[in-house]
């Protein structure tokens, strides 16, 4: 698969966000299975991820979350 930005950078970042819209609730499990985060995100909340990080994203409105990665933002992981 294609990721959603190509970038020349010399410098690849380190990490990217799962940000929020609007209040949903996520749970966030490892390739593992284990739990890493679970709860309530409010609008403007973000959660930083080594972008080697691999699992599973449940969320309450996948329309409201979105990735952010080297200042570039995804569409919205679904609809609302």
């Amino acid at each position: 698969h294609k990721p959603f930005v190509q970038t020349n950078s010399s410098e690849t970042p380190k990490v990217f966000q799962l940000c929020c819209e609007s209040e949903t609730w996520i749970a966030l499990k490892d390739a593992q299975g284990h739990l890493v985060q679970e709860g309530i995100l409010h609008k403007g909340d973000q959660i930083k991820l080594p972008v080697d990080f691999e699992g599973v994203l449940h969320t309450g409105n996948a329309g409201c979350v979105y990735i952010v990665y080297d200042n570039h933002r995804s569409h919205a992981l679904g609809l609302n």
